[in-house]
């Protein structure tokens, strides 16, 4: 927009000022002389009025046709119809409560979002790659997602964490784990919130935050697969206990 503004200025002003034009007949010769419409002269020109015009389409045509061709592009190749379906999202996950929030689409995250669909408990996924949730949300019906950082507080309360029942964060980084518990208890006291982490130091850090669960899924996956050696009947008892703990944190 200012690549058009500044032009248009510069122009209006340099004809006020050289040929004591009023700002409507500056306006428009301006307007005719940038976009080389031609329409003519709608008031005689001076020496000076004329070099002054010479130099206006010259350092004002290629900047004129740049700004028009990324205004071009904001409106037909999808940027302005990205922006209208972000807004238009955000309205809708306004409507939500009692949701559950997902930051994080990776394995975890998409393995919770799975859950959390075939219990039929809505949740709004964050996810600053928009990469990981595009062949989701190509499979999924009326998906809630918001393409953005996690981190940000103000993403967290567009995807609703006030009004949400819980929080699950699988973010890559245990420190940005730590950041987004911190601010969910801080938004919302009575938020369910449970959080990954990679490393036992994480693990307390996390707690202290506000994470009611801290889980570890290498650890938890390693262990069960050697359960499964040691005592292969405990594959039926671990499956009822998880269903039992899911039913406890979230119905």
């Amino acid at each position: 927009m200012m690549l058009i503004l500044i032009p248009i200025t510069i122009g209006v002003v340099g004809y006020m000022i050289i040929e004591n034009a009023s700002f409507l007949d500056a306006l428009y010769m301006t307007i005719t002389t940038i976009s080389t419409v031609g329409y003519g002269e709608i008031f005689p020109l001076s020496s000076l009025g004329r070099i002054f015009t010479i130099f206006l389409i010259i350092t004002n045509i290629g900047v004129f046709a740049y700004a028009i061709t990324l205004i071009g592009r904001f409106l037909f190749e999808g940027q302005f119809f990205q922006n209208l379906k972000l807004r238009r999202m955000k309205r809708k996950i306004t409507t939500l409560s009692n949701h559950v929030i997902v930051c994080g689409f990776g394995r975890n995250g998409q393995a919770a979002c799975e859950t959390l669909k075939k219990n039929s408990i809505p949740y709004v996924i964050i996810e600053s790659k928009k990469e990981l949730i595009e062949h989701y949300l190509d499979e999924t019906e009326n998906p809630y997602f918001l393409n953005d950082d996690a981190t940000d507080d103000q993403t967290l309360l567009d995807a609703g964490i006030e009004k949400a029942r819980g929080l699950i964060t699988t973010l890559p980084a245990d420190a940005d784990n730590v950041y987004v518990v911190l601010t969910a208890r801080e938004l919302n006291a009575n938020l369910i919130i449970i959080s990954r982490a990679t490393s036992n130091s994480s693990c307390s850090k996390l707690k202290r935050a506000g994470a009611n669960n801290v889980i570890m899924p290498d650890r938890i996956g390693g262990a069960h697969m050697a359960s499964l050696i040691v005592l292969p009947d405990v594959k039926e008892f671990i499956d009822i206990i998880f269903k039992a703990l899911y039913l406890h944190f979230y119905m």
